[in-house]
């Protein structure tokens, strides 16, 4: 049975359209450069398991395929989450519903967005902050996801 494949996505703006927050070198090394080859790292270590299904997991590394793509999986879903939440002439204060849920769950946006930019500043090595809903306890977390966070892919 084939599987479905990673793609990359359009930009919906220009590469330079978020100078000078981020330069369009940046733009164009993480979106063309490190996000594909997140998603063919991902569709790689899907061809092999495909491949293990139809001949046989003897002498197959299932832990290393499924490492790799729970790293390229999570790196292309953090990308593909990244994109579209940024804008030409955006930052400033939410409004809304994720206004009323940082207040409810922060005390106040300023102290959410020291927490952040804390969390972010202390990730070690390749990683992301992230602000994620958490259901069990219905409330925003941040948290930090290095290295994409091992044989987890995010967003699953």
């Amino acid at each position: 049975m084939p599987h479905h494949r990673y793609k990359l996505p359009d930009l919906t703006y220009a590469y330079n359209a978020l100078i000078p927050t981020i330069s369009e070198e940046i733009m164009r090394l993480h979106h063309d450069k490190h996000h594909l080859a997140y998603v063919n790292g991902a569709n790689a270590a899907l061809d092999k398991l495909q491949k293990a299904r139809e001949t046989g997991f003897a002498g197959v590394d299932v832990k290393a395929i499924e490492r790799d793509l729970a790293f390229h999986g999570s790196g292309h879903t953090m990308h593909s989450t990244f994109w579209p939440n940024m804008k030409p002439n955006g930052g400033g204060k939410p409004g809304g519903k994720i206004a009323d849920q940082i207040n409810t769950d922060f005390g106040k946006f300023d102290s959410f967005k020291e927490q952040f930019g804390t969390a972010a500043k202390q990730v070690e090595g390749s990683g992301w902050a992230v602000l994620a809903y958490e259901p069990w306890t219905q409330q925003l977390i941040t948290l930090q996801a290095e290295k994409h966070n091992d044989l987890t892919v995010q967003g699953v």
